[in-house]
């Protein structure tokens, strides 16, 4: 079984209620439900390390979560993390780097972030007896988060390149996840961009986050 969860947001106000409660507090009440699961998956909506107001984007609203607090993610028995949303570099490319050695070291999986375009598209791999591969790709703004040629970031799930990576690793795999970071927040409505997803699908099962609403789904 697979239990794809949505945004996990647990820095800023979470931090409060684990210093009180332990770094099991945001999953306790769950944690049955994640034990009988084959695969555990999520978008980490912030990276994990020490933030620097230096490389603070200019925006509204900013998550980090301090390393004190990064067994909380082992705890929820995550296998698998997307890094590909609006928040992963809200402290610039150092913190996004820390977040995979912090996950690499609780060994988790992640995927949607990358030194650079085609690194950031790479796909992670697992096997459960069925061979399960996974992409992440986030739609969201701001732009300057996009992973380009020479640059890191979240990868963005042009039309001409993303479905030949799903078709390349087709053979080596029986089930295809694709994550999608998109749709406004507190709205339910569709993502215009589904019916194209659907169109090129080739036998992928996508998955969306971002609105914070339960919404038309298709795992």
């Amino acid at each position: 079984m697979l239990i794809a969860g949505g945004d996990v947001m647990l820095s800023n106000w979470v931090m409060e209620y684990m210093d009180e409660g332990g770094v099991e507090y945001p999953f306790a009440n769950i944690r049955s439900l994640l034990e009988g699961a084959d695969v555990r998956f999520c978008n980490l909506e912030m990276p994990i390390g020490t933030s620097s107001e230096q490389h603070r984007a200019e925006k509204k609203y900013t998550f980090s979560l301090p390393p004190r607090y990064r067994e909380a993610v082992k705890y929820g028995l995550f296998d698998i993390v997307s890094l590909a949303n609006n928040h992963m570099l809200d402290y610039g490319a150092p913190l996004a780097d820390s977040t995979l050695a912090y996950l690499q070291a609780l060994d988790i999986q992640s995927v949607g972030y990358g030194g650079n375009r085609e690194s950031a598209s790479d796909p992670v791999i697992l096997d459960r007896g069925l061979r399960v591969g996974f992409f992440a790709y986030s739609m969201t703004f701001p732009i300057e988060f996009w992973a380009t040629d020479s640059t890191a970031g979240t990868a963005y799930p042009d039309m001409t390149h993303f479905p030949v990576k799903i078709r390349e690793i087709e053979p080596a795999v029986d089930f295809t996840v694709v994550s999608f970071h998109w749709g406004a927040e507190n709205s339910d409505s569709t993502s215009r961009f589904r019916p194209s997803c659907h169109r090129c699908r080739g036998g992928f099962n996508p998955r969306t986050s971002s609105p914070h609403l339960a919404g038309p789904g298709s795992l």
